[in-house]
């Protein structure tokens, strides 16, 4: 709004009542600030008492619409305005496109049956001036709607603040530049509450908060305009509302979550006595919002709470088989399957595969990725005979949409061809993997996904004990790693940790111990260090250490990983009593004799247990 510069200028005439002019000498403050930002070149005033002195005007400029605003009132109704001839006269050049006229409501009147019915109003056609929680918040949006009439009448409408990703950095700097400044003036003119001090200051904050040291600073700026917003606007108006919506994302995307919460649930009283559909954003929407924050914060029982609530919002506006209804049921089966909540996830996917064939005659691409879900939560119970039909649809729904030779069927492929593993049907297994990586093969800049089937593949054909082509796919898989220029994906994790288990195999201990490392250090960005997937990792390390009699170096990562394991399962579980089991082996080379007495008692309480 008003960081923006006008390409061209227009004048306004205003005609008031000699009654209305404190308001209108309120409203002249930001017209000279629309001048200043050259929106308007310059501004005429006629009091409705003396009118006829506008009809001595000039010809119009024939490069500009000129903006009539005419401020109705009880001092000025629209039907003593009509009755003035300069106002009938632009009544009539409005039909005809050579002015454009904009009644000003001051207080509530009735347009109905008078010259001005149908026409656009300020502010924002949502009532008086009289009607807003101050006439200053009121007057504020008229100059608004004002500059956004004459940026749409010069076709240079932009919206003020407007995204900044796909800005260079030297337009951001102006940018900043250019709101200090207006923040500077308009504070000095109008008073450190104005409401245009708010919309600065928000914008200035979508800007800094692209800059990590400046966290403290943007959260500063939100909390300043919100203040303004609330003390001009409400608590309720939408400005506020924004306002809030805004800073609650804002704490989100920096994990504050407990912030985040504070805000969005200052929102909900709100949206949930919203009957007339006034607020900018639905009820429905706000609850997925709080259900989104909440699976971040692994909140298992409030997530449920707000999802439920939205998903029977949904169900009752648009039905049960519309995508919007459809569209969280399969966010909420996602959500809880991240949190390992699987058999409500499980439960939803369901209900998610069903409705989508009652709804449909023909199987969409959409049901494929809940296919896969679902497939995966049999997988983890090891009921495999469930999670194998599922992947095979998915993989016939897929070459039914894309062809064969598709890369999405290759996905499909590749996972049944980990269900066959499983069960021990190595040979259709392989056959899967085969064509998958043939597939993937066809793109040679699809590095990843040739990566992940060479991978796969190797290690089958390890198993299989088909040594020489599995050493052929694990050294191309090793070349092309050494050629990569970064290994800071996480998606390189599982790639890694094989090709190190493959070079323990070969005795080939060094370059092993840099792959375990580098997998190390991908798994504690992705999972943090207290993960058990980390303490695979950790235990490997341990294990290719000791293989080369390095038996100091194997102790540290082999105690961080019992430690892991302890805190994640059960004590007397099979994976701790195996740890405890090898860490009292390497103790025993170490010819430390105490400390294995000590284990070897833990070892046989926990038998006991188990």
């Amino acid at each position: 709004m008003m960081s923006a510069v006008a390409q061209k200028t227009s004048e306004v005439f205003v005609f008031y009542a000699n009654a209305d002019q404190e308001l209108f000498q309120e409203f002249e403050k930001h017209l000279r600030i629309l001048q200043r930002r050259n929106y308007i070149h310059t501004w005429h005033t006629f009091s409705a008492s003396d009118s006829s002195t506008f009809e001595d005007r000039p010809r119009w400029p024939i490069d500009r619409i000129p903006v009539i605003l005419i401020l109705l009132s009880e001092a000025l109704s629209p039907a003593e305005a009509a009755a003035l001839p300069a106002v009938r006269n632009l009544l009539d050049r409005h039909c005809t496109g050579e002015v454009y006229v904009v009644p000003v409501l001051l207080s509530p009147v009735e347009l109905k049956d008078t010259p001005f019915e149908g026409l656009s109003t300020f502010p924002g056609n949502i009532g008086a001036v009289s009607e807003w929680y101050t006439s200053e918040a009121a007057l504020y949006e008229t100059s608004l709607d004002l500059i956004y009439l004459i940026d749409t009448l010069n076709n240079t409408a932009q919206p003020y603040g407007e995204d900044l990703n796909e800005t260079s950095d030297t337009d951001i700097r102006l940018e900043e530049t250019l709101l200090l400044q207006h923040l500077a003036e308009d504070e000095e003119l109008f008073g450190p509450t104005h409401p245009c001090l708010a919309d600065h200051l928000c914008a200035l904050a979508r800007i800094t908060r692209q800059q990590e040291d400046q966290i403290e600073y943007t959260a500063e700026l939100y909390q300043r305009a919100l203040s303004i917003r609330e003390a001009t606007y409400g608590p309720s108006h939408n400005n506020t509302l924004n306002t809030l919506l805004e800073i609650a994302l804002y704490y989100q995307g920096q994990g504050q979550f407990d912030q985040a919460e504070q805000y969005y649930l200052r929102i909900l009283p709100v949206c949930e006595q919203d009957s007339e559909g006034s607020v900018p954003f639905s009820l429905s929407d706000l609850l997925i919002a709080l259900g989104d924050l909440y699976m971040q914060t692994h909140d298992s029982e409030k997530m449920p709470e707000c999802y439920q609530r939205a998903l029977s919002l949904l169900e009752q506006r648009y039905g049960p088989t519309h995508p919007e209804s459809m569209g969280l049921i399969y966010r909420m089966a996602s959500a809880f399957q991240t949190m390992g909540l699987n058999e409500q996830a499980e439960q939803l996917l369901q209900r998610f595969i069903e409705s989508y064939e009652d709804a449909y005659e023909a199987e969409p691409l959409a049901l494929t990725d809940a296919l896969e879900k679902l497939a995966l939560i049999y997988e983890e119970r090891e009921q495999l005979k469930q999670a194998e039909p599922l992947l095979q649809r998915a993989v016939a729904i897929t070459e039914q949409q894309y062809g064969e030779e598709h890369p999405q069927v290759a996905h499909y492929l590749s996972a049944l061809a980990h269900v066959y593993e499983a069960q021990k049907n190595l040979e259709q297994a392989a056959e899967l993997h085969e064509r998958a990586l043939a597939i993937w093969e066809n793109d040679p800049e699809d590095i990843q996904h040739i990566m992940h089937g060479r991978n796969s593949l190797a290690h089958l054909y390890w198993t299989l004990g088909q040594e020489e082509e599995a050493s052929q796919l694990y050294q191309s898989l090793f070349e092309l790693i050494q050629n990569m220029p970064t290994l800071d994906d996480p998606m390189l994790i599982p790639i890694l940790e094989s090709l190190a288990n493959f070079k323990t195999e070969l005795q080939q201990y060094q370059p092993a111990i840099a792959l375990y490392k580098r997998t190390l250090v991908l798994a504690e960005q992705k999972y943090g260090h207290d993960h058990p997937r980390v303490a695979v990792t950790l235990n490997n390390l341990a294990v290719c250490y000791h293989h080369q009699g390095k038996y100091k170096e194997a102790e540290a990562p082999m105690r961080q990983a019992i430690t892991t394991w302890e805190h994640t399962f059960a004590p007397s579980h099979p994976m701790v009593i195996k740890a405890l089991t090898n860490y009292r082996d390497l103790l025993r080379l170490l010819k430390r004799k105490q400390e294995v007495r000590k284990i070897e008692a833990r070892l046989e309480a926990l038998q006991k247990l188990s």
